[in-house]
């Protein structure tokens, strides 16, 4: 699923407003739901009547650059955007000073390490979880009738997300860190807020599994975590990825072998990507909403591996397990395949006439 700023955004400026809107009939509402939708995709502002939706909706602007366009910038550039990012997120502040995501991401900025801003996190935790549980109760109870449960319901979701989004951070860098147990730990937490795991930790804790040689351990958390897995096409890039691991670790190269098969029959470009096993830069206000089995499904998964595929030594300096995949021979195959492909398409992009070349104007 994961989580989707500008869409969390839109949700909670239509939720305030079919909050405060009086009853009308279904002509007035169809107008006033395309109004909104109109000036939300304008920028939306002026549409919240909070300083926390405001600051949300401040934040969600500052999030889209930070991890929408400052990975694919050059330098100067990029410090252009982070400053500007930086200014929104202060703004938020300012309106809402508890606001989580905001502080989160300005805290992420501002932090010499990895330990110093997973330290903060921790102790930020019981706060951000007592005043999101806070809120969340509080707009059940304000949409307590049957006509507005299912209101209620996506409203509680939304003053949840937050935390979920902290404790996803928590687990991520725990899984970076060497904490391989408070990863599975602050993935559990998750799902406890929401079976249906939202922020995707499930992903983060079948790493940090492999990492710990626990098979068994695996095998009952995708069970603890079924209402999740069963949300969208199963298995995933992770859990896969976390069962080949396992079982190289563990000799069975056929194994190996068979979840590599997988990743390359279902995901597009996936030679390419188990060829290059690239690591790109970590979203930080949540990781990217992409669609399931896509391509850069696979690229993030592959990323966020790399504490498996890197593990140990070896000459290429891919890690053990980093050059048994890439040295597979159906990767080599699909890798030449892709790349012939590719070249295919560039030559035939060069090939086609211009606009506004001879052809066009005849």
């Amino acid at each position: 699923m994961a989580f989707d700023p500008q869409n969390e955004d839109y949700l909670r400026l239509a939720l305030s407003r079919h909050a405060q809107a009086p009853a009308a009939d279904p002509y007035a509402m169809s107008r006033d739901a395309s109004a909104f939708s109109q000036q939300f995709s304008w920028g939306g502002d002026g549409l919240a009547t909070t300083d926390e939706d405001r600051a949300f909706h401040l934040t969600s602007e500052a999030a889209e650059i930070i991890d929408g366009e400052l990975p694919f910038v050059n330098y100067d550039d990029g410090e252009l955007l982070a400053a500007t990012a930086r200014r929104i997120l202060d703004e938020a502040l300012a309106l809402d000073p508890f606001c989580p995501d905001a502080r989160r991401l300005v805290h992420a900025q501002d932090s010499a390490s990895l330990e110093d801003h997973l330290q903060f996190l921790e102790e930020g935790l019981p706060a951000v979880r007592r005043d999101c549980e806070a809120r969340a109760a509080a707009a059940r109870r304000a949409r307590i009738g049957d006509a507005e449960s299912e209101v209620g319901k996506i409203a509680a979701e939304l003053a949840l997300a937050p935390c979920q989004r902290w404790l996803q951070s928590l687990a991520e860098l725990s899984l970076l860190g060497g904490r391989y147990g408070r990863a599975i730990d602050y993935a559990r937490e998750c799902l406890a807020l929401d079976p249906k795991d939202p922020a995707d930790a499930r992903w983060t804790a079948a790493l940090a599994f492999a990492k710990l040689d626990d098979g068994e351990g695996l095998v009952a958390f995708v069970e603890e975590a079924r209402l999740a897995y069963e949300s969208r096409p199963a298995p995933d890039a992770w859990l896969v990825i976390a069962r080949l691991a396992l079982a190289w670790k563990a000799g069975d190269d056929e194994a190996a072998r068979n979840g590599i098969g997988w990743l390359l029959a279902t995901y597009p470009m996936a030679g390419t990507t188990l060829t290059q096993l690239a690591e790109v830069p970590e979203p930080m206000f949540a990781r990217l909403a992409v669609a399931p089995h896509s391509e850069d499904e696979l690229v993030m998964a592959v990323s966020e591996a790399a504490v498996l595929f890197q593990e140990g030594a070896d000459e290429s300096g891919l890690g053990p397990l980093g050059a048994f995949v890439v040295h597979d021979s159906r990767v080599e195959e699909a890798f030449a395949r892709e790349r012939e492909l590719f070249g295919e398409e560039e030559r035939a992009d060069e090939d086609a006439p211009a606009m506004g070349s001879e052809a066009d104007e005849r």
